[in-house]
């Protein structure tokens, strides 16, 4: 499978993110978090967007028009919990990049919980975005389902002395997932007292 460095994702971002900011109210969730807050370049095999509500056919042909696709290919699915995710499909040159948007997220809407307070709005070469601030990136990293992956302690050790550990610590406690993400704060080489 192909990652995209910055070169290639953000232009692919900023078209997607403009068009389905007209409709929508939308946060990036994925890696590209630590590039748009903290300037770190990521390599990404896909793009993570948050929309809570959201048609995901009127999404898709959104994306489709905005990046000017011949072929609209995506995927939708719906889990037991509720979570709506949608999967559109962005051809390059060479292999493809997912751009994915959902409902919610392994740790439930971000509306009206303790993540409501770690939202940014970041302003890159005259692009606006709404983004989660790292510290909320590290929590969701962290509590993964099926536990956190050797790619994203490699990006926090590259970030580690620009991140309020302290805060994930108080986001962990917020969720009840404290002992993941001390696992996952050892991994990436922090200490915590």
């Amino acid at each position: 499978m192909y990652k995209y460095s910055v070169n290639t994702w953000l232009p692919v971002l900023k078209s997607v993110y403009r068009v389905l900011s007209s409709e929508y109210t939308l946060v990036i969730v994925g890696s590209q978090v630590l590039y748009l807050t903290l300037g770190e370049p990521v390599e990404t095999k896909n793009i993570d967007l948050l929309i809570e509500d959201y048609n995901p056919v009127r999404v898709a042909d959104l994306i489709s028009r905005a990046l000017n696709l011949e072929e609209l290919r995506y995927e939708v699915f719906k889990a037991r919990d509720g979570n709506l995710m949608t999967h559109v499909f962005v051809p390059l040159t060479i292999g493809v990049l997912a751009v994915e948007v959902m409902s919610r997220l392994q740790l439930g809407r971000i509306s009206f919980s303790p993540l409501a307070d770690e939202i940014l709005h970041v302003n890159i070469d005259d692009f606006n975005c709404i983004t989660l601030t790292p510290e909320a990136y590290a929590l969701l990293q962290a509590t993964r389902p099926g536990g956190f992956r050797v790619v994203d302690v490699e990006r926090f050790r590259r970030v580690r002395d620009r991140v309020n550990w302290g805060r994930v610590v108080e986001l962990a406690r917020a969720y009840n997932a404290i002992g993941l993400v001390l696992d996952f704060i050892r991994a990436v080489g922090v200490a915590i007292g």
